[in-house]
């Protein structure tokens, strides 16, 4: 977490930054969220998978589990995507950008929404908020491997991201 935390914190050093942002792209708005796609649009190269790292954070938060949740009867079976997402947003809050996308992805099952970048965007959200405990996500060594494939692929952005800005100069 504290290095998911630390690589998260030099990214955002720079989609923050208008000078940098916008020798790498415009983005489509003002949003955190766009901002981050342009860095990670940026940053993406042919050596970095990341429509295999999309397929395994799919199928790891499409896994059920039973857990302990809020407003959820004991035993029920819900998706990883679900538990996080019942204790991160309470089902009766307004949910509005990443949260909205999450809610609708939990909901109907449908993980199509939830590309590498809103993901890893979520994940911050998620971290900040106090619902990134592996308890969340269905044990510790689960939550690892999530961990992991987000944390492989922030290292990714890192290292291409420089490659690019190098390029600017």
């Amino acid at each position: 977490m504290v290095r998911y935390g630390f690589a998260w914190s030099g990214i955002n050093a720079i989609f923050s930054r208008n000078e940098l942002i916008h020798l790498l792209g415009t983005p489509k708005s003002d949003s955190e969220l766009e901002r981050f796609r342009v860095v990670f649009r940026a940053a993406d190269r042919p050596a970095t998978d990341v429509s295999a790292r999309e397929a395994t954070l799919h199928a790891f938060l499409s896994t059920q589990a039973v857990t302990r949740l809020p407003l959820t009867a004991r035993g029920t079976p819900v998706s990883t995507l679900q538990a996080v997402n019942i204790k991160y947003v309470p089902p009766t809050a307004k949910k509005k950008g990443t949260g909205k996308i999450v809610d609708q992805a939990a909901l109907s099952g449908n993980l199509s929404a939830l590309d590498v970048p809103t993901l890893l965007y979520a994940f911050r959200n998620w971290s900040v908020h106090g619902n990134a405990l592996d308890g969340s996500f269905g044990g510790r060594a689960k939550f690892n491997l999530f961990l992991d494939t987000l944390n492989e692929t922030l290292a990714d952005v890192h290292l291409n991201l420089a490659a690019a800005l190098l390029q600017c100069l």
